[in-house]
């Protein structure tokens, strides 16, 4: 399966997801738009948190192949 695929599949996941937590709750759309600002923010500090991480053990494997 392509990459481009899968993250049409994934979106559409999302997006149903949202739409029945939505209905669920019966949230407005500002409550929902302000919701998933949040978890983008706590996406994105995620994200760092990763490429941190990567870029601390290729120094570290860049270190351990010079000794």
């Amino acid at each position: 399966m392509s990459m481009d695929l899968k993250i049409e599949l994934a979106k559409e996941e999302y997006v149903n997801a949202i739409n029945e937590i939505s209905n669920k709750y019966g949230l407005p759309l500002t409550i929902i738009e302000v919701l998933l600002n949040g978890i983008l923010n706590e996406v994105a500090n995620m994200k760092a948190i990763n490429i941190a991480e990567e870029k601390a053990k290729i120094k570290e494997s860049e270190n351990n192949a010079k000794d």
